[in-house]
């Protein structure tokens, strides 16, 4: 009796040893996995140690409250499309000025962390579930004259100082690198930010000058970004 128990005690130590191994090579694996996805460019939460080591490329950098004394508007197409392939943006729309570079950018779910924990985006896309594009109106379509909606659109957020610091430097890396004369790039993912940008480069696109813009687009510039002191 004695034989037959230490006989049928191999096997159980056995098997335990198989589940210790499968348990710390699934953890190892978790972890490598977390790992490759924290660096990859679907993730703009967790911010790395070559990242967190570079200078900030974007936001206000010039003192005395002439941050935004641009001159003249263009919009730029090659640009637009080139931050349209950042994972996480669905659109963009980019126009530079004589100084500086502006940047409304519209999010989509195919990257994460993009704006700050607790910071909700402002679209309601309950309609997408009950047939309908507004819940509150029960509208069906949305506004022609709009790029992004406050229902059933694509996701934007009302702070820029919301969105990830990962996401905007590397929007300005990309400004940066094809326009090295820009002094500050300023990002939003601002609605109306979003939607006024829009109306600039609607016109831009049927070959209109933006000149008469400029005072408008200036003081839009101040409410949105603000000015150093």
């Amino acid at each position: 009796m004695t034989h037959f128990l230490r006989r049928s005690a191999k096997p159980m130590s056995t098997v335990i040893l198989i589940l210790v191994f499968l348990l710390v090579t699934l953890a190892f694996t978790g972890c490598n996995y977390r790992k490759q996805f924290e660096n990859s460019e679907y993730d703009y939460g967790s911010e790395t140690k070559e990242f967190s080591k570079e200078p900030r490329m974007y936001g206000l950098m010039m003192k005395g409250k002439r941050n935004h004394e641009n001159h003249s508007i263009r919009f730029s197409r090659e640009l637009s499309e080139a931050v349209n392939n950042i994972s996480g943006i669905s659109s963009s729309i980019v126009m530079l000025t004589d100084i500086n570079a502006y940047v409304a950018i519209v999010l989509d779910s195919s990257a994460s962390g993009m704006n700050g924990v607790g910071i909700k985006p402002e679209t309601d896309n309950t309609g997408n579930s009950r047939g309908m594009y507004n819940t509150r109106t029960g509208n069906q379509y949305m506004d022609p004259n709009k790029l992004v909606n406050d229902t059933n659109s694509y996701f934007t957020v009302y702070d820029h100082e919301d969105l990830s610091t990962e996401l905007k430097q590397k929007i300005a890396k990309l400004i940066r690198k094809n326009k090295p004369y820009v002094r500050e790039v300023h990002i939003s993912a601002n609605r109306e930010f979003i939607n006024q940008m829009n109306v600039f480069a609607q016109d831009a696109k049927k070959g209109q000058s933006l000149d008469g813009y400029v005072d408008l687009f200036n003081q839009m510039a101040v409410h949105y970004f603000g000015v150093l002191p």
